[in-house]
């Protein structure tokens, strides 16, 4: 695999890309529990990304790696830091927008957990693991999805609603400071 094809390399893995297909490599001391993610955990995800669009299709998954559908678009991060230097009303625009997406991504999430009798979450919902694609989110990074860990899990809709509200919140301030200090 060439330098090019590298994704991401860091303590914990190494994630390529090979044409329409990303393969997260786990390094030791992280491999994935095979009790946890085992054919059950892959069914669940692929039966959700199939309904609601929102994961990657799992090809394969073992211990020592995770093979997925390269999801397109671009991760939320990335159109952050595209459109921070646009004007703040379309700033304002692109954080309605990707508020809508997420709580729409969310609603889908509940629906089936609800529909399914199952407990599927999310663990680590950063900007970087969060793409928008034809006005939809798809989440990367699959080995932080969990199935069934606790009867009622809440606190993985925390990370993503903390960022949020911290951007909304910058840009209320970023629109606030545009409309009355610098006019004076």
């Amino acid at each position: 695999m060439s330098i090019e094809n590298i994704l991401k390399d860091n303590y914990a893995a190494t994630v390529v890309q090979d044409g329409d297909i990303i393969i997260k490599t786990f390094k030791p001391g992280f491999e994935l529990n095979q009790n946890i993610f085992n054919k059950k955990w892959k069914d669940t995800c692929n039966q959700f990304g199939e309904i609601y669009g929102h994961f990657p299709k799992i090809i394969e998954c073992d211990s020592n790696k995770l093979i997925t559908k390269k999801v397109d678009g671009k991760s939320i991060g990335e159109l952050l830091s595209i459109i921070k230097d646009s004007k703040i009303e379309e700033q304002i625009e692109f954080i309605k927008k990707m508020q809508y997406i997420f709580f729409k991504f969310m609603s889908n999430l509940f629906e089936y957990n609800v529909k399914y009798n199952t407990l599927l979450i999310h663990k680590d919902l950063t900007f970087d693991n969060m793409f928008i694609h034809n006005g939809k989110l798809l989440c990367i990074d699959l080995n932080s999805t969990t199935i069934n860990r606790n009867p009622c899990e809440q606190s993985f809709i925390a990370l993503p609603m903390v960022m949020l509200q911290d951007l909304v919140d910058n840009m209320n301030y970023k629109y606030y400071v545009k409309k009355f200090i610098n006019k004076q």
